[in-house]
């Protein structure tokens, strides 16, 4: 199944999180993410790659962020990492 992580500014992900979770599945691997006034992108990319590694079963994640090219859409878009187990595994 595919992983989800909903990263956002501010604390209003969470609810929004708790709700898509709802809605979605509870079964389903999920992760909101909130980036409080004063985290930094230097706390915050740590932050994020550890709840990928967390939740990446191999088929894929879908990001949803609230806002196109801001930092949480440019840690995960925009910096080079290596392969998923997905496209390992199709090797």
């Amino acid at each position: 199944m595919i992983a989800v992580i909903l990263p956002g500014h501010g604390t209003f992900v969470h609810g929004h999180g708790q709700t898509l979770h709802k809605v979605i599945s509870e079964q389903m691997k999920f992760k909101a993410f909130d980036y409080p006034v004063g985290m930094n992108t230097s706390q915050l990319e740590p932050a994020m790659q550890a709840s990928i590694e967390e939740i990446d079963s191999g088929e894929g994640i879908a990001l949803l962020t609230d806002l196109l090219g801001d930092t949480p859409f440019r840690i995960v878009n925009l910096k080079p990492r290596p392969k998923s187990r997905a496209y390992k595994e199709q090797k």
